[in-house]
């Protein structure tokens, strides 16, 4: 009999309309992935009898456990689903401004009106923006917003091999365009999503398919390092479980074909300040989500949602303790990491409201010292340009 592998172990992923219901046999879609571990598992109880045997009688399976992770790397368009049922709202378009004559370019990173406002077209610090019809071709281009004013909008200049290339000076005639690349993701204020999904493993070497319903998507991890592909971990909890002849989903939608993301094309702002000696960067958000248990029901009623965090930490030659101080002061700040693929294919992470936990350096005999920073997400309660949330995600490709 032949035994399955990994690359003949095809996983599909359908949304459901209603939560452990399969959708239709034609919603899935094929998801990439370097491992899968979902699984049905269930507790065991014994018998605590005193018998006359002196021996144990029975035993019991007790209720259904459907967990398990998701791990890929991180690519554009792969896992907005996911990412959507996560952070529990709908993607949307951010701000655009469109062939405005009143642009003028100051450098080396500034771009001011005589009218309107960037405050009231809702332009936020730590989102990318896309600008075209500049006269100079320096000041075209994909930037990360650093500050918002009503008349100015400051962002961090591009950087290529480490070299910087500002704007030049120019004034305004030219019809420029200012547009948020792709769509955004936060976690709403109210309005929230609960969505879930069936999730197939198909064995095609034996024709077997297992079939998960009622998926939420617990917890993500993300993992940017130097000279590595960045990863996401998806954390799956579930309801119940089947095994079938044959695959459950027909004719699943193709896997994407973006590119997938790596740590060497990749930039730190903390504070809106680039950071350029970073060495790594995690961030694990977590739904806090529980299942249940019945009598007379193996299945959990709900998988029940808690409160979003967030939280990770990040490494970085230590230079000066302008990072120590930060923490000793417990300043807030603003953590954006932004991540580039092939051509304009692209995401960032921004984190509006971040208190530090640390700033410790490591002590060795050789190499730079390392500072690891620890740090927690808190929902931005402010007034200024940021989003009123706790976590904000763009892809740049949607």
């Amino acid at each position: 009999m032949p035994i399955p592998s990994g690359v003949e172990t095809r996983l599909t992923i359908g949304k459901e309309t209603a939560w452990g219901v399969k959708p239709l046999a034609s919603a899935g879609k094929l998801t990439r992935r370097t491992t899968v571990t979902l699984d049905l598992a269930r507790d065991t109880f014994e018998s605590a009898e005193i018998i006359s045997t002196a021996q144990t009688q029975d035993m019991r399976l007790g209720s259904d456990k459907i967990s398990g992770t998701l791990n890929a790397e991180l690519s554009c368009g792969t896992y907005q689903d996911l990412f959507a049922a996560a952070f529990r709202g709908p993607w949307f378009t951010g701000a655009s401004l469109a062939a405005s004559t009143d642009i003028e370019f100051v450098a080396p990173n500034k771009m001011v009106r005589t009218a309107g406002s960037f405050l009231t077209d809702d332009f936020k610090i730590g989102t990318a923006v896309d600008v075209s019809g500049a006269t100079n071709p320096e000041n075209n281009g994909r930037f990360v917003i650093s500050n918002v004013t009503a008349l100015e909008l400051t962002v961090q200049v591009n950087v290529a091999n480490t070299v910087a290339m500002p704007f030049v000076n120019e004034a305004a005639g030219a019809a420029v365009t200012i547009a948020t690349a792709g769509k955004l993701l936060i976690v709403p204020l109210s309005g929230r999503t609960n969505d879930s999904f069936t999730i197939e493993k198909y064995y095609e070497t034996i024709n077997l398919s297992e079939v998960y319903t009622g998926n939420k998507i617990s917890t993500i991890g993300f993992n940017f390092a130097p000279n590595a592909m960045a990863t996401v971990a998806f954390g799956l909890m579930g309801r119940a479980a089947e095994s079938n002849t044959g695959p459950y989903f027909v004719n699943p939608t193709a896997n994407t074909l973006t590119s997938v993301l790596a740590g060497t094309k990749g930039s730190l702002f903390i504070g809106g300040q680039r950071i350029a000696t970073v060495t790594g960067l995690t961030i694990d958000q977590t739904g806090n989500m529980e299942t249940g248990q019945v009598i007379g029901d193996r299945q959990t009623p709900d998988v029940f949602l808690g409160r979003f965090t967030a939280s990770g930490q990040f490494t970085a030659y230590f230079e000066n303790n302008d990072l120590w101080e930060k923490f000793k002061d417990e300043e807030e700040l603003t953590v954006t990491m932004k991540m580039e693929g092939d051509g304009l294919e692209g995401m960032l992470f921004t984190l509006p409201r971040v208190k530090l936990g640390g700033a410790g350096k490591d002590d060795k005999e050789v190499g730079g010292i390392i500072q690891t920073v620890p740090f927690t997400a808190l929902l931005y309660t402010g007034t200024g340009p940021l989003h009123r949330t706790t976590m904000v995600l763009q892809d740049f490709t949607l």
